[in-house]
């Protein structure tokens, strides 16, 4: 019966009704599955039997059908490898540091003098223990700055003003009689030296108290 059932699978033409109701038969005696039925009657209508649906495995069903979950979840992202990041502008970080600025380093510890161990080296190498003794810009004692101008008073500086006016007078009035006009000028130029004399003993006077 399995060779007539295989046999009638291979053909194409749809089968009469006297065959139909001998392929019913067949199948009931060799106890063929429902599935192998349905597939024997759709070649029995000339027709292709249906695909077979198998049932999908436990595994793969889960897989589709749990949700995605992110393993990354609930980490920090570093920003600096997110794009879009901004960077915190000068008054952002000062408004969150509230000013805060770390002291600048000012250096510590001894300083050594190379320079001046590898003169000692070689004096001892020349003079062994009566090696003369240099001394250093560093061992040195600091140049005493000097003394600062104590500055000129006000009356000391006018002293000065009206002296230069006075000169400065006087070497108009000789330039003037050289050329033979010093008779024009000399009543002026006397006047105004007088006048300037007058303030100097003045200032002189306030210098002196």
């Amino acid at each position: 019966q399995r060779l007539a059932l295989v046999a009638f699978c291979r053909r194409e033409m749809p089968a009469s009704k006297d065959t139909k109701d001998l392929l019913d038969k067949m199948m009931k005696q060799s106890n063929l599955p429902e599935s192998e039925r349905r597939k024997l009657r759709a070649i029995a209508n000339g027709g292709r039997p249906e695909p077979v649906r198998r049932a999908p495995r436990e595994g793969v069903t889960m897989m589709h059908t749990l949700p995605y979950e992110d393993p990354l979840r609930g980490l920090a992202i570093n920003p600096r490898i997110v794009g879009g990041q901004q960077r915190k502008s000068h008054a952002d970080i000062m408004d969150d540091t509230r000013g805060y600025e770390r002291d600048m380093y000012s250096g510590g510890g001894r300083v050594i003098d190379r320079d001046r161990q590898k003169t000692e080296l070689q004096d001892r190498m020349t003079y062994g223990r009566n090696a003369p003794t240099r001394v250093t810009s560093g061992d040195a004692p600091p140049a005493q700055p000097a003394p600062r101008p104590k500055p000129q008073s006000e009356a000391a500086s006018l002293h000065a003003q009206v002296s230069a006016e006075i000169e400065e007078r006087n070497q108009f009035l000789d330039s003037m009689r050289k050329m033979g006009r010093g008779e024009e000028h000399e009543h002026t130029i006397k006047a105004q030296v007088a006048e300037r004399m007058e303030e100097l003993g003045k200032l002189e006077r306030m210098m002196r108290e």
